[in-house]
């Protein structure tokens, strides 16, 4: 039987296509390969900020991608997350709304001390309490991604690591999101937003000392990576997320140690006043050296233009 001309357009068109598909496979490969942390062993090919970071020593052999996409924001149709991620905001907007409210109580000395990382010494200028809107809901978002980072890490990511404490706590919230009762949203909404707040509380307060990684130095790094570009974040890039992760350890245990339901009971006749009992804790997980707070001690070389971030 004679190959018709169109048998023959029909086969080379085949071809073609065939070895386009087999072409995009291949770059498909080689696109993921690029998310692969391979370790520099040699500390002299590294620049100051990686040999810094370590997170090439960190996350050797990981899938950036995959740890990325642990941090994503949730689709519409993921309600359970969608859940958590928006409690997770009014948690942190009613932490900010708590710095507002020492002002307006005339503890005028807290902000000094939230923004303090000296153990004995308020800083000479106080945390502060105007951001634009965006910076605000920006600064939230990251913490967002990390209530949700770490319950989906908890799942089946190993690398990611919880006290138990921390783990018994993630439970009890992914446990709550099938408890709900429908007819009584309000209650629902102010169960879940305790259990955050729980949550973040301890997930900070985790010990340089403890068996386990602390997850939030680790988040911190998985945010370091660019997925767009398939590269570490510079200095520069890095310094907003650093500050809003900064902004919500501090916001957050500011209503660990003074917790506004109670605050209407402190007064003159209290054995402690405001800024004592805020001193217990943050003298303790908010200040240089102690616990995994990150704390951004900009060194600038002016010579050089370059910017270290000392994270600990």
């Amino acid at each position: 039987m004679e190959e018709t001309e169109f048998d023959s357009s029909m086969w080379f068109e085949k071809l073609i296509n065939d070895k386009i598909s087999e072409a995009k496979e291949h770059d498909d490969q080689y696109q993921t390969t690029l998310n692969q942390v391979r370790d520099s062993q040699s500390l002299v090919t590294k620049i100051p900020w990686l040999r810094h970071t370590r997170w090439e020593e960190i996350f050797i052999g990981k899938d950036m991608s995959e740890l990325v996409k642990l941090s994503n924001a949730p689709g519409m149709q993921d309600h359970h997350e969608r859940r958590i991620w928006d409690a997770t905001g009014r948690v942190i907007h009613a932490c900010f709304k708590g710095v507002l409210d020492c002002q307006k109580r005339g503890w005028a000395l807290i902000p000094f001390w939230l923004r303090s990382v000296d153990r004995n010494k308020e800083d000479t200028k106080p945390f502060r309490t105007y951001f634009a809107p965006a910076t605000l809901y920006r600064y939230a978002s990251y913490w967002q991604q990390y209530i949700l980072f770490s319950l989906r890490a908890m799942m089946g990511e190993d690398s990611v690591q919880f006290t138990v404490k921390q783990r018994e706590c993630l439970l009890e919230l992914n446990s709550l999101l099938y408890e709900i009762n429908e007819m009584d949203e309000t209650n629902n909404n102010s169960k879940i937003e305790k259990k955050i707040l729980e949550l973040s509380i301890l997930l900070i307060q985790h010990s340089d000392y403890a068996k386990e990684r602390s997850s939030l130095v680790y988040f911190t790094g998985v945010l370091g990576y660019n997925i767009q570009w398939k590269q570490w974040r510079q200095p520069l890039e890095y310094t907003t997320i650093l500050a809003g992760i900064q902004f919500c350890t501090r916001v957050i245990m500011l209503e660990a140690a003074l917790p506004r339901i109670n605050r209407d009971g402190i007064d003159e006749t209290s054995s402690e006043n405001p800024v004592e009992l805020f001193r217990k804790v943050r003298d303790k997980w908010l200040i240089d050296g102690e616990g995994i707070i990150l704390l951004a001690k900009s060194l600038i070389n002016q010579e050089h233009h370059l910017v270290i971030f000392i994270v600990s």
